[in-house]
C-alpha cells in the first residue's frame, strides 16, 4: 500500500506490505459462546451511538452492542443497524462490523489507539448481520504497542474470521488539541446549565470562574461524570427548586486532583480521584475532601464514575438500615438502573436470595443473564401475587423500593414480619401520599432514604465504600458513555428509561463544545479570540452569514452518509426548511421549523412503526407544527394526525418536553394532563383552535364592556350639565 504526496507528485510513500494466498477450504471450529462470556466477566461496557472521540463514525458504526472483559481477553455483541441490514449482501467483509469487532478491545486503555499491522488474517465466512468477537491480548510489547488474537463467530459459535498478533498503537492527540485550541484559555472553567426547563435542547454550557479551594477542600479536573435520573427531573421542571436556589446539575464525578486547599491530608496534585460534589457537569469542581476518595487504579474514569451515587445508596440502604445479610430475602425494584445494579451486586456478595423487577422485555433478559432467577414486570402489579407465590406466602425480608402508588402499597404487602422497608423513591413522599398502618402490625421498619453529604459519618461511609472497590468485592456498573458535546442526547435516553445501568458523560475531548456567557457572573465568553474588531465588508457578512447557517463538519457527514444510503437522482441539503415556500398553507414561517430542521440531521430517526391507523398528513398549520415536534422528540420520520402518541413509543416524561415546545411554539399554556387527554395531533390541535377561538371572543366582550362603561360615564356627565344648566 503506497500513497502520492500533493506537493512532491514523484514521490510515494510506502504504508504496508503482505501476502494474499488462496487456503485449503477447512470446517471452521466451534466454540462455545456461553462459556466464552462466562470467561469475561469482570466489567461489562456499553457504547453510545455516534459518541464523540479522536475520529467521528458514520451511522453504520451503530452496531456495537455490548462487551465484557476479564483481565486479558474481551467478548463483543456487534449487530448491524436494521436500516443498513442490505450491506450484508453486499460486503463480505462488513467494514464497519470488522472495524469494531477487532479493535474494542482498546476501550479498557486510555488514550486513543489506531490499527497498526497484523501477522495473519484467515477468512473462512461472510459476516452476518450479528456476530461475537472474542480477542485474547497475547502480550503488551512497549507502554504504546498491544497486540491481540482475535476470533470473530456467528450466532451457532462458528468461526468465520481469525487473525493473529492484530497490533494497535497509541497515538498522541494532546499535541494536536492544543494547535486546535488555540482561542481556548487553558484553565477556563464551565457549567451546564438549563434555559427553559421541560426543554431538553437547552442544557448549555455557560463559562464560570473557578473557585479556589479552602481549608479542608480540594480542587478536581473533572474527567467523567455519572449522570442520575433526579437530575433528568430537574432538567424536565419535575422537581420544586427553591427560587433562591441556583440549579447546578452533576452529583458525582472522577478526574485529578489539581489544587489543595490548607489542611488537606491523604491527596496529592495529580491524584485521580472519584468524589460527590454539586455540579459536576463542569470541567472543575471545587469540594470538600471528605467526600473525595483515591480512585482504585484498576479503573478507568468512566468506570469510576458509576459508583460515588448508585453504591452508597445501596450500601447505606441495604447493609446500614436494611441489615441484609446471608439467606435473606430481598425485592429489588428496577433492578436494571443505577442503584438497582449496585444492590443486585451487594445482595450477591452477602448470600441473599434475589427477586428483581424491570420495566422491559430486554432489561429482564439482561436479569436474568447476571444469575437472578425471580424477575418480574416492574410496569404490572403482579408481582406481589408471583413474589408470594414463589416465597410459600412468606414473602421477603427487605424490599428496596422505588416504585410509586399501588406499586409502594402492594410492596408493603408482601414483606414478612420484623421486614424492613427502604424506601428510596421521592414521588410519594413529594405528594404527601396516604399510608394505611394496618400493614405495619407485623412490625415493620420503613426507612425514607436520602443518601447526600448532609448524612451523618457520610465520609466513614463513602469510604468504605470504595474500599469494597479496592478489594475487588464489587465491580463498576455497566456504562454507556456520551461524549460532552452530547449531553442532551444523554439527558433523553436516560428521560426514556431504556438503558441498563449508569450513564456516563465524557469530558475528554471539549475542543467542540461550545461556550455562552454566564448572566449572573458577567464573566467574558469562553473559548472566544479577544482580538480587536475588524470591519466587515459586505461580501464578508454575507460570508459569515452563510457559515454561521450551514452545516457542521460533523453535520456534513452524517447528510452524505444518509444521501447515499437512498435512491433518490437529485437531493438538496440545506438548514432551511424548504417547505416553506413549496407549501405555505401547511408550514408557518415559525422558528420551530427552521431550528428543528438542523438539530434532526444528526439525531437519529426511524420509520413509522405499524399502527391500527391509517397515516394522514398534517392538514393546517396547528397540525404541521404539533407533528414536528412529535417528530423531533419521538425520533420518527412520520407521525400522522390520528397517531397517538403512546403507541408511537411516547411516555410521561417525553410528554412533559412536548409541553414545554408547544408553549414556546403556540405561545399558549398547556397542562400535562391537557396532554393525555388529547394523545394525538388531531385531538390537540382541535384543542387549541378552540382555545384560540374562545380567546379572541373573550377580549371582544371585554371591549363592549369597557365601551358601555364609558357611554354611561358620558351620560352622566350630561345629566349633570343639564342640571346645572336648569
Amino acid at each position: 500500500m503506497i500513497s502520492q504526496s500533493n506537493t512532491e507528485e514523484d514521490k510515494w510513500l510506502e504504508h504496508a506490505r503482505g501476502e494474499i494466498n488462496f487456503i485449503a477450504r477447512e470446517l471452521p471450529q466451534k466454540y462455545n459462546v456461553e462459556e466464552i462470556a462466562a470467561r469475561c466477566n469482570e466489567q461489562k461496557i456499553t457504547v453510545a451511538e455516534n459518541q464523540g472521540g479522536y475520529i467521528e463514525f458514520g451511522s453504520r458504526w451503530n452496531n456495537f452492542k455490548q462487551a465484557s472483559f476479564s483481565n486479558s481477553q474481551g467478548f463483543a455483541t456487534l449487530e448491524i443497524p436494521t436500516e443498513f441490514a442490505d450491506d450484508i449482501d453486499v460486503y463480505k467483509l462488513h467494514p464497519a462490523l470488522l472495524d469494531n469487532a477487532i479493535g474494542f478491545l482498546g476501550i479498557k486503555e486510555e488514550g486513543a489507539y489506531l490499527p497498526f499491522c497484523y501477522k495473519r488474517l484467515k477468512f473462512l465466512e461472510p459476516l452476518p448481520e450479528k456476530i461475537y468477537s472474542y480477542i485474547r491480548s497475547t502480550k503488551k510489547v512497549q507502554n504504546n504497542t498491544l497486540k491481540f488474537d482475535i476470533t470473530i463467530m456467528d450466532g451457532q459459535g462458528r468461526e468465520l474470521v481469525e487473525i493473529e498478533e492484530y497490533t494497535l498503537r497509541k497515538i498522541e492527540t494532546n499535541t494536536v488539541a492544543v494547535q486546535q485550541k488555540s482561542s481556548v484559555a487553558e484553565n477556563q472553567n464551565f457549567c451546564l446549565q438549563i434555559s427553559a426547563p421541560g426543554i431538553l435542547d437547552t442544557l448549555t454550557f455557560q463559562s464560570m470562574p473557578r473557585q479556589q479551594p479552602g481549608r479542608g477542600e480540594v480542587e478536581i479536573e473533572v474527567g467523567a461524570t455519572g449522570l442520575n435520573f433526579k437530575e433528568v427531573l430537574l432538567a424536565l421542571g419535575m422537581l420544586p427548586v427553591p427560587s433562591d436556589t441556583h440549579l447546578k446539575f452533576g452529583l458525582e464525578c472522577a478526574g485529578k486532583i489539581v489544587a489543595l486547599g490548607e489542611g488537606v491530608k491523604g491527596f496529592e496534585i495529580g491524584d485521580e480521584v472519584i468524589a460527590f460534589g454539586d455540579g459536576c457537569f463542569s470541567r472543575f469542581l471545587t469540594t470538600s475532601a471528605l467526600s473525595v476518595a483515591l480512585k482504585p487504579k484498576h479503573l478507568s474514569l468512566e468506570a469510576a464514575a458509576t459508583i460515588p451515587v448508585a453504591f452508597t445508596t445501596a450500601y447505606y440502604s441495604l447493609m446500614q438500615l436494611g441489615r441484609l445479610s446471608k439467606g435473606d430475602r430481598i425485592l429489588i425494584h428496577a433492578a436494571a438502573g443505577g442503584v438497582g445494579m449496585a444492590a443486585v451486586q451487594i445482595a450477591q456478595w452477602v448470600g441473599a436470595e434475589i427477586f428483581a423487577t424491570a420495566g422491559n422485555p430486554e432489561k429482564r433478559a439482561f436479569l436474568h443473564s447476571i444469575g437472578i432467577e425471580h424477575v418480574f414486570d416492574s410496569r404490572s402489579v403482579a408481582f406481589a401475587d408471583e413474589v408470594m407465590q414463589r416465597t410459600h406466602g412468606k414473602g421477603v425480608d427487605v424490599v428496596l423500593n422505588s416504585l410509586a402508588g399501588e406499586f409502594l402499597t402492594k410492596s408493603l404487602d408482601i414483606v414478612a414480619p420484623y421486614g424492613r422497608f427502604l424506601e428510596i423513591g421521592k414521588r410519594d413522599i413529594l405528594n404527601n401520599s396516604q399510608l394505611g398502618l394496618k400493614v405495619f402490625a407485623k412490625c415493620l421498619s420503613f426507612f425514607a432514604i436520602n443518601v447526600d453529604r448532609q448524612l451523618p459519618n457520610f465520609s466513614d461511609l463513602w469510604h468504605e465504600v470504595v474500599q469494597h472497590f479496592h478489594e475487588r468485592n464489587f465491580k463498576p456498573l455497566s456504562y454507556q458513555v456520551f461524549a460532552i458535546d452530547s449531553v442532551a442526547r444523554a439527558f433523553e435516553d436516560m428521560a426514556k428509561a431504556k438503558h441498563i445501568g449508569k450513564i456516563v458523560v465524557s469530558l475528554e475531548n471539549q475542543d467542540s463544545l461550545a461556550i455562552g456567557e454566564n448572566k449572573d457572573t458577567k464573566v467574558s465568553v469562553a473559548f472566544s479570540s479577544k482580538k480587536p474588531k475588524k470591519s466587515v465588508t459586505p461580501a464578508q457578512a454575507y460570508q459569515k452569514q452563510l457559515l454561521e447557517q450551514g452545516l457542521s463538519p460533523a453535520e456534513g457527514v452524517e447528510a452524505f452518509n444518509r444521501i447515499l444510503g437512498n435512491t433518490f437522482s437529485q437531493v438538496l441539503v440545506s438548514t432551511h426548511d424548504f417547505r416553506l415556500q413549496i407549501e405555505p398553507d401547511i408550514v408557518s414561517n415559525s422558528p420551530i421549523s427552521e431550528a428543528t430542521t438542523k438539530d434532526n440531521l444528526s439525531k437519529p430517526t426511524y420509520s413509522r412503526p405499524e399502527l391500527t391507523t391509517v397515516y394522514v398528513a398534517p392538514r393546517n398549520e396547528i397540525e404541521q407544527k404539533i407533528s414536528v415536534i412529535w417528530q423531533e422528540l419521538l425520533g420518527s420520520e412520520q407521525v400522522g394526525i390520528h397517531d397517538n402518541f403512546f403507541e408511537l413509543g411516547g411516555d410521561s416524561l417525553l410528554m412533559v418536553q412536548v409541553r414545554s415546545k408547544l408553549q414556546a411554539a403556540l405561545n399558549c399554556d398547556i397542562s400535562t394532563a391537557d396532554l393525555f387527554e388529547y394523545p394525538t395531533i388531531n385531538l390537540l390541535a382541535k384543542y387549541f383552535s378552540q382555545t384560540q377561538n374562545e380567546q379572541p371572543a373573550f377580549e371582544q366582550a371585554q371591549e363592549r364592556a369597557k365601551r358601555q362603561e364609558a357611554a354611561i360615564e358620558e351620560e352622566m356627565e350630561l345629566m349633570k350639565l343639564k342640571r346645572r344648566v336648569i
